[in-house]
Parts: structure tokens; sequence; C-alpha cells
């Protein structure tokens, strides 16, 4: 009886453990969520905040549930389920807190409004996993509202067009929720942000004004949240009004490689990756590569700037002869020979970009 009772134990122990593993909880028929640290991923993910969350692809639900981020995690793989990630494409990653999750598994889309953060995000699987960082701002009892109204996705971020992003606001929608920390004042420069499923590029178009002391400033929303308003609403139609001129912030560098090895881009010797992902440039493929301007004392854009630039292999880097690039504009280089003895070309200014 006591070998019995022994055995009948060890089996409910390694039960529990594979169902444990699995994430499945046979009881209720619920699926738990995972948050292990998945490899290969769909995103990474930075939590710079105290809350595990949960991620969601577009909406909340239990079809479009990703997986779950530990507080604080770093480099923090989601998981890569084909059911969700079959093609190149971007999204709203929707996230809420582990205490939403649980408190509305039979109606999560009540949690659709009322997300702890919604980011934007880029799958592709030809390149490196994007990667996104969850503000410490985010999540708080301030709310942002947007409405969006143009045929432009919009992303917002912190204290200038490149800093940290606090929300994804899709074209065409209305009162998008941001969960700010308040009190609390903020910074906001809305960004019209653009992927390409043909060519698999991403590209960022920056709202600037051209009047006035602030010519050639990104336009922004200087945003209060605290005391009796808690709230602050802006709308993306008043962009397009106030702003005359749009900009990549940039100018943008084609590699055309013809060698027989992968290579990439350095800025003096920095390896440089592309907004989705792609760091190398393989034989015979193209990438391009955004050469972000840093912005003039008084926060504007400059028309052109200098690069030190490097192209090649890790242990084998050729120096590209130093320009001015001007602001919007393509440039092209091409690549040629094998490992050991890379030749570069003239880099040879194309057009100035189509940016919408």
């Amino acid at each position: 009886m006591n070998k019995l009772f022994a055995m009948f134990a060890i089996f409910v122990l390694v039960f529990t453990a594979c169902d444990d593993e699995s994430g499945i909880d046979n009881g209720d028929d619920d699926i738990t969520v995972s948050f292990e640290n998945f490899s290969p991923a769909s995103l990474l993910i930075k939590n710079n905040t105290g809350e595990r969350l949960v991620a969601f692809k577009n909406t909340a639900s239990p079809a479009t549930l990703i997986s779950g981020i530990p507080s604080y995690a770093d480099n923090h793989g989601l998981k890569k389920d084909t059911a969700l990630f079959s093609s190149a494409g971007d999204f709203l990653l929707v996230l809420i807190t582990e205490a939403q999750y649980n408190a509305n598994k039979n109606n999560l889309a009540l949690l659709d409004n009322h997300a702890f953060a919604r980011l934007y995000a880029v799958y592709n699987p030809a390149s490196n996993p994007f990667a996104i960082t969850i503000s410490s701002n985010l999540g708080g009892s301030g709310q942002l509202i947007v409405n969006n109204a143009s045929k432009y996705n919009v992303v917002l971020h912190l204290n200038y067009p490149t800093g940290e992003t606090i929300g994804y606001v899709p074209a065409y929608s209305i009162n998008t929720a941001i969960s700010l920390a308040a009190p609390g004042s903020y910074e906001i420069y809305p960004v019209f942000t653009f992927f390409n499923t043909g060519t698999l590029e991403l590209s960022t178009i920056i709202p600037t004004t051209e009047e006035g002391a602030a010519t050639g400033r990104p336009f922004k929303w200087s945003v209060s949240l605290g005391g009796n308003d808690s709230s602050f609403s802006v709308n993306v139609s008043t962009i397009l009004d106030q702003v005359n001129v749009m900009t990549s912030g940039g100018a943008y560098l084609k590699i055309l490689n013809n060698s027989t090895t992968a290579v990439r881009l350095f800025i003096g010797s920095e390896p440089q990756t592309t907004p989705i992902g792609t760091s190398l440039v393989n034989p015979a493929e193209i990438v391009v590569y955004p050469l972000l301007f840093t912005r003039n004392p008084d926060g504007s854009i400059p028309l052109s700037q200098s690069f030190t630039l490097q192209i090649g292999t890790t242990v084998n880097q050729l120096p590209v002869t130093s320009q001015e690039y001007d602001l919007d504009y393509l440039y092209e280089i091409e690549v040629t020979g094998d490992a050991s003895n890379l030749q570069l070309g003239t880099v040879t200014k194309i057009d100035k970009m189509d940016l919408f």
C-alpha cells in the first residue's frame, strides 16, 4: 500500500511539473501565460517597469496572446507563434498587466481601451527581432488622449523624435488612450511611421516648423498631467495644419554588396543596424541604412552633416571617403571583392527621398 501511494505521489509530482512547463492548466482549461525568454523570438523587449506584462498582437484576445514579460526584463524574447507571425508586417503591440489579465481572462476585449501600453512593433523573419523598450513613464494614472483621423500611423516619442517610444496611434483611430505617470510634464514628439512590406523597409517622417524662431524644429506637444486634470487631449490634424515641412531627420545610404562576403556599416567604430533589425548586407543583397543627423543646439535639424563611415567585416573595415550628406537624400555605394580584399566604390548621390 505504501509503495502504491509513493508511486502515485511521484506520478502526480511529475504530471504537475510537466503541466507547469507546458503552460496549460488542465483543471479549468485556461491557458496560462508563459514568461519564458524565447529564442528564436518574435520581438526583443526591455521592460523598464516593475510590472509583469502580457503581450498581444493588435488586440487583447486569447487568439492574439503572444507571451509574458517579467518586470525589469532586458533582452527578453517574446514567443514566435507561427499562427501570429507568418509574414512580415507592422502591428500594434498591446500590453496589459498580469493582474489585469488574471482578472479579465473571460473578457479580454474589455482591456483594449485600458491597456498598460500600446506600442509600435514590426515583425520581419528576414532580420533580427525588432527591439522595443517599455518606458518607466508608462502605465500611470494620467492619460494622453489622441485622435488620428489622418491616413498616417503615428508613433509618439519623448523629448525628441529619436527619444523613447511611449505610444502608437494607428491611422483613422479615435480616442487612443496612452497611460502615463502623473503628475508629470512631457514633451511629446509625433513621428509618422511607414513599413513597406515589399522592400521590408521602415521609414519615419518628422513634421517640422518653418516659421519664425522655430524654423526647422520638430513639432511637439507640451503635455502636463496632474492635479485636478489627469488627462490631456491632442489631435493629429493639428500637426498637418501647423507644419509645412516633413523630413526623415537624416540621409540614407544604400549599400550594394557585390562582394563574396557579408558586410555591414559602421559609424565611427559602432556597428549599425536598420530600424527593423537588419545588421548585415549579404552577398548580392541591398540594404538601406539611415544616417540620422545630430540636432542643432536649438533643437532644429541641420540641412546636412558629415559622418565618419566604414564598411566591411568585423576584422576588415574600409573607410568611406568623408563628405557632407544632405537632409532627406539617398546615397549609394557598391562593395566588391572578397573577405580579404574588399573594395569600396564612390558614394553617389541618387535623389531626394519620396517621404510619402
